[in-house]
């Protein structure tokens, strides 16, 4: 799956069962903070993960249930997200198809969805698309890679939610929703073992008119 839905909770429990070619199923337990010391989050999923051929394609499917909620501890979410309770259907797709003049050419798509009634379709849909082109073989490699993302409001736990596109929020807790924007990916084998990965973020607000572009570099080295 791409980065648009990642979390930051502890696992403290996680199993996961072989089926052979027929795939995998995936389920866990996860403990997480409510925005500031207490732990008072408690998430559960599962998720169906399988390998597709199709004429010229080949990748992975995924399809997952996600519940989270929050004790009475939970006391430091933002209230603007309503009850501490979401029911998520998350689905995932990648492609892999080489061509001619793009030998490794890689796609996917993410979407989620809040299953909990009482809100807006911009609210509780969530998608992202990538693009990804290159392969990191030998030094002077290059990769280059685009992905939009529409996250709604109730799409995704805003406070635990991926927040390498937005760093909106407060000192107790983020606010990864409600943004929808771009992402460019340039990544460069410096040397055996080091890759440089440039990502450039140009983000707006669903609902309001916020605002905000970012730069990132991060230097990946492989022991």
């Amino acid at each position: 799956s791409s980065d648009v839905c990642s979390s930051d909770l502890a696992s403290v429990v996680c199993k996961g069962a072989d089926l052979s070619e027929m795939g995998s199923l995936q389920f866990g337990y996860y403990l997480g903070p409510d925005g500031h010391a207490n732990v008072g989050g408690h998430l559960q999923h599962i998720q169906w993960q399988s390998d597709y051929r199709y004429n010229d394609y080949s990748g992975k499917w995924a399809l997952g249930y996600v519940h989270f909620s929050g004790d009475g501890q939970f006391k430091y979410i933002n209230p603007t997200y309503g009850t501490p309770s979401y029911r998520l259907l998350v689905g995932s797709i990648q492609a892999h198809r080489p061509i001619a003049l793009l030998p490794h050419l890689n796609m996917g798509l993410d979407m989620v969805t809040n299953l909990n009634c009482g809100m807006a379709s911009s609210e509780k849909m969530g998608f992202g698309f990538s693009v990804d082109v290159g392969q990191l073989n030998k030094v002077g490699d290059w990769t280059y890679g685009y992905t939009y993302a529409s996250v709604g409001r109730f799409a995704v736990i805003a406070p635990y939610a991926n927040a390498d596109w937005v760093s909106w929020g407060t000192a107790l807790q983020k606010d990864a929703s409600g943004y929808r924007g771009h992402q460019i990916r340039l990544a460069v084998q410096l040397k055996k073992h080091l890759i440089a990965t440039n990502r450039f973020y140009f983000v707006e607000g669903i609902e309001d008119a916020k605002a905000q572009n970012r730069y990132r570099l991060d230097l990946t080295y492989a022991f």
